[in-house]
């Protein structure tokens, strides 16, 4: 079995990389073998970390279904967004700083970093060049 690589980033970033690589359309990447080892190997390891934002954000897009079928009111839906909200920023105060750990073989996290310096890709993950460069520290640390 090949070694694995650690990659030690904050629960946010996590979540931030996953929710971005779930929504690239396939047409944007290079290959279908990068999809199937995103598919395959990237994702699944995020998942293990950011479970707890997936569950906030599928309650996120079923209270936009629902407000898409108008089957809640105008002020419903604002109570429940703000609910969301909050909950989204409370955790990210805390548990999404907490600094975890991905374990990825060579190959898997060569194609991750690929991805993070791919134009329009990895700069897009941050909202900030102090966050963009803590996460190109994290990728060089586990290149190591």
């Amino acid at each position: 079995m090949a070694s694995l690589k650690s990659l030690k980033l904050k629960r946010v970033f996590a979540w931030t990389i996953y929710n971005n690589l779930t929504n690239v359309p396939p047409k944007e990447y290079p290959t279908t073998e990068e999809i199937k080892a995103t598919l395959n190997d990237i994702l699944p390891e995020f998942e293990q970390h950011v479970g707890e934002y997936v569950k906030m954000n599928a309650e996120a897009k079923e209270v936009a279904d629902q407000a898409s079928a108008k089957k809640i009111s105008e002020s419903e839906l604002r109570a429940k967004v703000d609910e969301i909200n909050e909950k989204f920023r409370e955790y990210s105060k805390k548990e999404g700083m907490e600094i975890i750990e991905l374990k990825l073989n060579k190959d898997t996290l060569d194609i991750l970093t690929k991805q993070f310096n791919r134009e329009k890709w990895g700069t897009s993950w941050m909202v900030n060049i102090k966050e963009f460069a803590e996460l190109d520290k994290a990728f060089a640390d586990a290149n190591k």
